[in-house]
């Protein structure tokens, strides 16, 4: 993101491949409009996966009923209910095409789940915004392309969270401690989903199956008591930030190539993703359920960054997701979007030092 941020003309206050970041907050109306792409874009993901899903989760359901004894957490439905999850991730992950589409999709969702627990920490992030935990729970539930584009990302937009004009940039301000605790706790995810391409033995898998279905929404209650004052310093919590966001940059290169390494071992990996997303048979549909996750998920925030951004930031966005990988460029933006709200605040400092 250098050339974002070297640009003469990506300084320019008003170009038409652009928004102007410099602009007060956008009206309601104007807000509500923006918010109609993604709502779309969550339903048309809820369409794609749930309504293609009742024959391979009664499958799956079927193979539970013998099962749920071993997972023992006093409801039958709920057992079945969790059973299914562990064989549907099993299921992903039994190919090389399972294990290359899950390490995309998964890599792409810790990216996103640290900006969103990055802007639900922020001083004045507002009510909703800050239910972190909630929307973890929800992802998980219901799956991270549905409720991102139908819910969190509306809320972020009509709570206008990204706008950078200097007299609101004190809202941005997050604290050191709260963005280590981020950092720290959301590691045990990282590790957690490390554990699900550890070559375990089927019960210490499934172990690690179960896990990650809790193991994002149980983080997210650890950091919840360091939160940010009115007197933390805000230049160092914006620094701090930037160092979590480079850190799932090099997370998401790492995954690149090692993604790469399977297309060298297997070059017809691509080819069969794609031909899931057209058709699959019942088998298939764990995979062929992350693929269009992620898909959703990268668009989502792709159309994301063209409204915080303009084209040139997607454009530079998408090249990168080629080249880095989709976890790598997404994070690489969230870093450039942090230096863009650090250097405001400090335009305020200036500007306050020019009154007194």
């Amino acid at each position: 993101m250098a050339l974002l941020s070297s640009s003469p003309k990506l300084n320019a206050k008003s170009v038409w491949w652009r928004s102007d970041r410099n602009k007060t907050m956008d009206s309601v109306g104007v807000r509500m409009l923006k918010v109609l792409p993604l709502v779309a874009l969550g339903v048309s993901a809820f369409l794609l996966l749930f309504g293609k899903a009742a024959v391979p989760f009664t499958v799956l359901r079927e193979e539970c009923l013998d099962k749920v004894a071993y997972y023992r957490l006093g409801f039958k439905e709920l057992n079945i209910f969790v059973c299914s999850l562990v064989l549907f991730f099993k299921q992903a992950l039994a190919s090389n095409v399972g294990k290359w589409v899950s390490g995309y999709t998964l890599s792409l969702f810790l990216s996103v789940l640290v900006f969103m627990a990055v802007e639900g920490s922020r001083f004045r992030a507002g009510f909703f915004l800050s239910l972190t935990p909630l929307y973890f729970f929800l992802v998980q539930a219901a799956g991270v392309s549905v409720v991102l584009p139908a819910i969190w990302l509306p809320i972020y937009l009509l709570y206008a969270a990204g706008n950078r004009h200097i007299d609101l940039i004190a809202d941005k301000k997050i604290s050191v401690i709260r963005v280590a605790a981020i950092g720290f706790f959301l590691l045990f995810v990282v590790l957690n989903i490390l554990g699900l391409f550890f070559p375990f033995q089927i019960r210490e898998l499934e172990l690690a199956i179960l896990l990650f279905q809790v193991s994002p929404i149980a983080v997210a209650l650890f950091w919840l008591p360091f939160a940010t004052s009115e007197g933390s310093s805000q230049i160092r919590g914006h620094k701090s930030v930037l160092a979590l966001h480079l850190v799932y940059v090099g997370i998401g290169v790492v995954w690149h190539l090692v993604a790469i390494l399977f297309v060298i071992s297997d070059p017809e990996l691509p080819v069969q993703a794609f031909s899931l997303v057209i058709s699959w048979k019942t088998e298939e549909f764990a995979v062929y359920f992350l693929i269009i996750d992620g898909l959703i998920l990268f668009l989502a925030f792709l159309y994301l960054v063209l409204v915080e951004d303009g084209i040139l930031a997607g454009v530079l966005v998408t090249v990168g997701s080629l080249v880095l990988g989709p976890a790598a460029a997404f994070s690489l933006y969230f870093v450039y979007r942090e230096q863009q709200i650090s250097k405001s605040f400090q335009l305020t400092q200036q500007e306050n030092k020019k009154r007194n």
